[in-house]
């Protein structure tokens, strides 16, 4: 018995496309995949920002933070701003008294001395100090809220996205002011 040539090579034909089909719903699937994951990486970005240490013990309103991209795609561009609110103790803003409108309730930004504008990949951090202590101190400082800004572009889309993280300064039973994320509700 003879075997046809065309007819096994119909099968083969058929085997080819039906792989080739398998092969496109695969692809699309993956493809669908990839585009949802970066949707979602998008809306929730996961950066975290941490107190570290004082970074003079005698000067409680210098300190640095640690900023950790938790998320799975590089930030581009990451800044930083930081402001400081609600300070209770005798402050003043130098020899001039500061800006005109210039109250013990505004908000006061500091740029950090920090090199602005690096990437931040996956499960990399980066350490920012941020020095208050530019406003002179008549008596200690007893509470403060502390805002942090970061800014950042993610993975390849053009725009920037902001975080805003918020602390608060507490004194301890020995006397030192630390540091503390605040709570949403206050």
């Amino acid at each position: 018995m003879k075997k046809n040539p065309k007819r096994s090579e119909q099968k083969f034909s058929k085997f080819v496309e039906s792989l080739l089909s398998i092969w496109r719903y695969v692809i699309a699937f993956a493809a669908g995949a990839a585009t949802l994951f970066g949707i979602l990486s998008y809306l929730h970005p996961n950066i975290s920002v941490t107190p570290l240490m004082a970074i003079d013990a005698s000067r409680p309103l210098s300190m640095q933070f640690l900023v950790t991209n938790n998320g799975y795609l590089t930030m581009h561009d990451v800044t930083y701003a930081c402001a400081i609110e609600k300070i209770k103790g005798q402050v003043t803003f130098g020899s001039y008294g500061g800006p005109p409108g210039l109250t013990k309730k505004s908000p006061r930004f500091v740029a950090p001395q920090h090199e602005s504008g690096k990437s931040l990949g996956p499960n990399h951090s980066d350490t920012i100090s941020v020095d208050f202590d530019l406003f002179r101190q008549a008596d200690p400082v007893e509470t403060a809220d502390i805002g942090i800004i970061a800014s950042f572009r993610l993975g390849l889309i053009p725009w920037r996205q902001e975080r805003l993280y918020h602390f608060v300064t507490q004194k301890c039973s020995d006397g030192k002011l630390y540091w503390f994320p605040k709570p949403p509700d206050d």
